[in-house]
């Protein structure tokens, strides 16, 4: 859980819990997203 925290983005302040772990990939994935749309990472994103 450790290694998904982003510096400005806590996983647990996502949720506003404590999780175990390892949480489960739905909740991982969720955070992520989050981020990304947070911080309009698509425009970094070249195909």
């Amino acid at each position: 859980k450790e290694c998904l925290n982003f510096v400005d983005y806590l996983f647990d302040k996502h949720f506003d819990q404590s999780f175990t772990k390892f949480p489960p990939r739905n909740l991982i994935y969720d955070s992520i997203q989050e981020y990304a749309e947070q911080n309009n990472v698509r425009q970094y994103i070249y195909i």
